[in-house]
């Protein structure tokens, strides 16, 4: 995974996810919002891309779809663990953004022949 990929953008999001977990504050859940706001905008903005070059009918509402489940499923999954703060649910997002990042390679093919 080089510095300039996409799936950079999604391992880089896990860092944001987790400063307030592992730092805690008002500066840290700012610099967060900031720093996962950036790192967001990238990757749906490929996904939106990759999404248009795939030639696929209807895959940008797929993409769109799927995206929209993990909103939903996200905080339900993480809601037990809210009873003492969010630390726990902050650090899980962030492995979940990890794990994504590790996995994207192995799409890396599929990508790699939709832009040639």
């Amino acid at each position: 995974m080089s510095a300039s990929s996409p799936w950079s953008h999604t391992a880089r999001a896990a860092a944001p996810i987790a400063l307030p977990a592992l730092v805690g504050g008002t500066a840290a859940a700012l610099g967060s919002a900031v720093l996962f706001g950036a790192t967001f905008i990238g990757v749906s903005s490929f996904a939106l891309a990759v999404g248009a070059h795939l030639r696929f009918p209807r895959s940008v509402a797929l993409l769109t779809a799927g995206y929209s489940v993990g909103r939903i499923l996200g905080p339900s999954a993480v809601a037990p663990m809210l009873h003492h703060g969010c630390r726990r649910a902050l650090l899980l997002a962030a492995l979940v953004a990890l794990v994504a990042a590790a996995a994207a390679p192995c799409c890396g093919s599929v990508f790699r022949t939709t832009w040639s």
